[in-house]
């Protein structure tokens, strides 16, 4: 299977959150990144999957 790389517009787009959170959550190590160089950054598609599915909460329904 061939990974994909996505960048943090891509990723902040994805999730609905800000750049600002999204750099929260790489620096809180709450969500997998890969550096390349001095300063770029992506994120694995299916490392976001995992920490999505991993971080799944269900909720029941009101009566």
């Amino acid at each position: 299977m061939n990974e994909r790389y996505l960048t943090g517009e891509a990723i902040s787009a994805y999730l609905h959150i800000s750049l600002r959170t999204l750099q929260n959550l790489r620096d809180s190590r709450q969500i997998p990144f890969t550096v390349i160089g001095d300063r770029n950054i992506i994120y694995s598609e299916s490392g976001i999957r995992e920490t999505l599915l991993n971080n799944m909460r269900h909720i029941e329904k009101p009566c």
